[in-house]
């Protein structure tokens, strides 16, 4: 979109703010719990991998801080024809997808608010009271930072 100057330098900035490093911290995640998993198909105590997880749960405060700006910049630029017609093009020569950019750049958050859900369904699973109350104070920790 910066190349064919469709926006500004400080638009893209606050739609996409730091989505690859979101991306990033959200693939690291997935590898490292992935990891746990034994040939036998059962999962290690991921508390480990989410407290370290956690500690970048920053990244996604400030990118979802940042979402109404950015909702609100979209919104403008739908009013243009050249965005839309740019929008439209690329969904269909890229992706082939049915959801819009809003939907796309709303993900983060939804990562986000699911991680209390997962902890707490990993909880409901584990059967070590040690491994039970990490899990519990990680899901505090994490709740607290959304």
């Amino acid at each position: 979109m910066l190349t064919y100057r469709i926006i500004s330098p400080e638009e893209s900035t606050i739609i996409f703010s730091d989505l690859q490093r979101l991306a990033e911290i959200h693939s690291n995640l997935i590898k490292n719990l992935a990891m746990l998993q034994s040939n036998d198909g059962l999962f290690e105590c991921p508390v480990n991998a989410m407290y370290d997880h956690a500690k970048s749960l920053y990244y996604y405060q400030v990118y979802c801080s940042n979402l109404i700006k950015s909702r609100k910049i979209l919104r403008k630029k739908m009013q243009q024809k050249q965005f839309v017609a740019f929008l439209q093009s690329e969904r269909i020569r890229k992706y082939d997808e049915k959801l819009d950019l809003a939907s796309h750049l709303d993900q983060p958050r939804r990562h986000l608010m699911k991680y209390p859900l997962i902890l707490s369904e990993i909880c409901r699973r584990a059967v070590d009271q040690q491994e039970i109350d990490q899990l519990n104070k990680l899901n505090e920790h994490i709740t607290t930072i959304i």
